[in-house]
């Protein structure tokens, strides 16, 4: 640990900005690549796991849509 004590205050900065900057770096890239494994997985189960869901949201809309046009001709005539 001579080494370090014996270096001067300039070359201590830069291995310590250059450390704090490396450790950055790899936490970026760790980072990445689990966001980009989570989109993965999400689109999975939006894209296929979901799709039933969506089709009952897309049934109910249209019951909705026909329950309002009865009630419309109800109401006109």
């Amino acid at each position: 640990m001579k080494w370090l004590l014996n270096m001067g205050i300039r070359n201590k900065l830069l291995l310590g900005f250059g450390t704090m900057i490396l450790l950055l770096l790899i936490i970026v890239i760790i980072a990445n690549s689990v966001l980009n494994e989570m989109k993965a997985s999400q689109d999975k189960i939006l894209g296929e796991d979901l799709k039933s869901a969506v089709a009952i949201k897309d049934i109910r809309a249209n019951q909705n849509g026909t329950r309002t046009d009865v009630l419309y001709i109800i109401l006109v005539n």
